[in-house]
């Protein structure tokens, strides 16, 4: 059920009286595996109108759970069908036999429904399955993700109101029931997943933390409720880039969850999704991983290899290793997460959607943007068919069309798509909010990209504004909107004034994130790019020199991004005319490009060995690399392609080329490239000359 109106309670137990204790015992079962219960002893309190609060609590289920006990008689059963009456068509019904009842026992009305067998009694094995079987029939959205940390709610298109009516539902259980009560503090986990969504991340803090403090009081330090708790105030200090103080409350959660449920309760699995996407923001990513695969294991285990929460633990690993740099490896992760998507909630699920985003992304990060584009398409049309017009996840699709389409060189078409998300994150999210802040970073980019940098500015200004006042002045994110508004002044020209901005974000970073951070590394290399742009070429080596080890150690010989370093390095050489150590940086870049399958980076690469070629003189071999260059980007449909060829027909005139010569050239070098990527005609264009090895 994905009705995010009712969620209140996972199960409500229904029962007759006779059977009081049995299902008590159950239902403290469930509790301590971290199912919201409602169980009539718990919550109706003397005075109320009994009839009227079960209809509520009905309403506010997402299963009905049956409860048929041994002394059960036929003739005796009509409350069974009056609470599936009550209950409503759109829930899920699981029949639980209890200890000494017989399947002979079940009413007609419950037949139709798969029975949960509890007769050989309250098994870990049984309430396991138990356990899965409620929370997938009602927290579809909770499948993990590495978008955010688990938490309890789905937000509407309009979560302001969302919050509204769980914080009227939050003061009406105080009212009544006081502030320790298990419903209580999971009202205010509600309350400050919702806030957390809407970026006031001191309120949801304080409500998680309120929640923290009734729940160990009221069950002690090593209940799982306290897991929970401890959870959604790590997601909240992860939300506010504090990923130091986050990782004890995580780690706890987790330790809790082993030592109390098992190492193989899915619960458990979502703490070490949790840890793993932790320590992948902290850059750790060889350490994440067995949290992952762990994670992945038990959700494989417990519920399937073609469930959908198999499919978001496949899903963490393909960003895993996306992020790792290894795009040709997250594609099967990929593939199959989206595949379970499709058999399981069906083609046009909103998880589906965001399935064929993260596929499509994926293909876009290879450079195949033609291939890239139907998974997005795809996408949008999904979610706004699903979910509407308005809500923040179109949003989110739309941004992404939006950047492949700038990627494609269409600046103009993706300008729309970029405009539409942003009113779309400030009508349901605010005005303040960081998704709208790092959706007007999108517009300012792209009218960077448009060189319209005057009018990129103010996007960037107010970006950097909601920032500071939502995360504070020394948060990651911060540092991000301070880079961007750096780079942007430098591309005005105005080195001294972005000078600052660099060196903030750099120092943010090194505070927060750490010295061999690779977030920091990607700020050492912006600002040795500065250096650069201001002539300062010999201090900008080091900047660049440190940030292609920080990258070599942290994120291996064969990332994405220590290619970049590689290229930047061999760039810096070339400019300062030490071709012979220039040449092997750019051809180590090369080689990680092609095994990794990025063809547009593998095109640049291409080209600055050509220029490296035409440098030594040697033009006719730099016109073939030039030409690798130019086919490679067309081949992808890139916007480079044009001045590509610009650049190439202007490098065979020089050569007095006819066009018959120069197709006849293109035909070689498409040739060579088939044979061997193009690596025949890269040692070819440097035969004779010297290559100094990198230090």
């Amino acid at each position: 059920m994905n009705d995010s109106g009712r969620h209140t309670y996972d199960v409500f137990l229904s029962y007759a009286r006779q059977d009081s204790r049995s299902v008590e015992s159950l239902a403290e079962e469930l509790a301590a595996s971290g199912v919201d219960v409602w169980f009539d002893k718990w919550q109706l309190v003397p005075g109320e109108n009994w009839s009227t609060e079960l209809d509520k609590a009905m309403q506010r289920s997402d299963v009905l759970a049956v409860c048929i006990g041994p002394d059960i008689k036929e003739g005796s059963v009509k409350w069974v069908e009056t609470e599936i009456e009550l209950f409503g068509p759109t829930g899920s019904v699981i029949p639980i036999l209890l200890p000494g009842a017989e399947p002979s026992q079940i009413p007609e009305s419950l037949q139709r429904f798969v029975v949960a067998d509890l007769r050989d009694g309250l098994g870990k094995d049984r309430i396991s399955s138990l356990v899965a079987a409620i929370i997938s029939a009602s927290r579809p959205q909770e499948r993990l993700t590495t978008r955010t940390i688990k938490l309890a709610v789905e937000l509407s298109n309009e979560p302001r109101v969302t919050l509204e009516k769980l914080r009227e539902e939050l003061d009406s259980a105080i009212k009544n029931e006081g502030t320790g009560t298990p419903s209580v503090t999971l009202m205010r986990n509600r309350v400050g997943a919702v806030l957390l969504e809407l970026g006031q991340l001191d309120e949801a803090r304080n409500e998680f933390e309120k929640a923290l403090v009734a729940d160990s009081s009221a069950y002690g330090e090593s209940d799982p409720r306290v897991a929970r708790d401890l959870s959604n105030l790590g997601g909240v200090l992860l939300a506010q880039g504090d990923l130091a103080s986050a990782r004890p409350y995580l780690e706890r959660a987790l330790a809790i969850r082993e030592q109390a449920l098992g190492p193989e309760q899915l619960d458990t699995a979502t703490s070490l999704n949790n840890v793993g996407f932790l320590l992948q923001a902290q850059g750790d990513l060889a350490a994440a991983r067995p949290y992952y695969e762990r994670a992945l294991t038990i959700t494989e285990r417990v519920l399937g290899p073609d469930h959908p929460d198999t499919a978001g633990s496949l899903n963490n690993l393909g960003s895993l290793l996306r992020t790792q740099g290894d795009l040709v490896g997250a594609r099967p992760y990929y593939e199959r997460a989206l595949a379970i998507y499709e058999k399981a909630l069906g083609p046009d699920h909103p998880t589906t959607a965001t399935s064929l985003n993260n596929l499509g992304l994926l293909l876009q990060a290879q450079g195949d943007l033609t291939a890239a584009r139907p998974h997005l398409e795809r996408a949008l049309a999904i979610h706004e068919k699903a979910l509407g017009p308005d809500h923040p996840d179109t949003a989110g699709s739309l941004n992404n069309l939006g950047g492949l389409l700038q990627a494609q060189g269409d600046l103009a078409g993706a300008r729309p798509y970029y405009e539409r998300a942003l009113a779309i994150y400030e009508k349901t999210l605010g005005p303040d909010h960081p998704t709208t802040a790092r959706s007007l970073n999108n517009v300012g980019l792209l009218l960077r990209d448009q060189d319209d940098l005057a009018a990129a500015r103010p996007y960037y200004e107010r970006a950097l504004a909601i920032h500071e006042k939502t995360l504070g002045t020394d948060d990651p994110t911060t540092a991000t909107s301070l880079n961007n508004l750096g780079s942007l002044l430098q591309a005005q020209g105005d080195l001294a004034a972005a000078r600052p901005y660099l060196e903030r974000a750099l120092a943010i970073y090194e505070k927060t994130l750490g010295p061999d951070h690779p977030t920091t590394a990607t700020s050492l290399n912006n600002f040795g790019g500065l250096l650069q742009a201001q002539g300062d070429l010999t201090a900008a080596r080091p900047y660049l020199e440190r940030a292609l080890a920080i990258r070599e150690r942290v994120l291996g010989l064969h990332h994405p991004d220590t290619a970049l370093s590689l290229d930047n390095l061999g760039i810096l050489l070339q400019t300062q005319g030490d071709l012979a150590a220039a040449r092997p940086y750019l051809e180590r870049a090369l080689e990680v490009w092609q095994k990794r399958g990025h063809r547009y980076r593998e095109a640049v690469t291409f080209f600055q060995l050509g220029r490296l070629a035409l440098d030594l003189g040697r033009v006719v071999e730099g016109v073939h690399l030039v030409a690798l260059c130019f086919l490679t980007n067309r081949d992808i449909g890139h916007a480079d392609t044009e001045m590509n060829w610009r650049t190439l027909t202007t490098l065979a005139a020089r050569l007095d080329y006819s066009q018959e010569q120069l197709d006849s050239l293109l035909r070689e070098v498409a040739a060579a490239y088939q044979a061997d990527r193009g690596r025949g005609l890269v040692q070819t264009a440097f035969v004779g000359t010297v290559a100094e090895a990198p230090p």
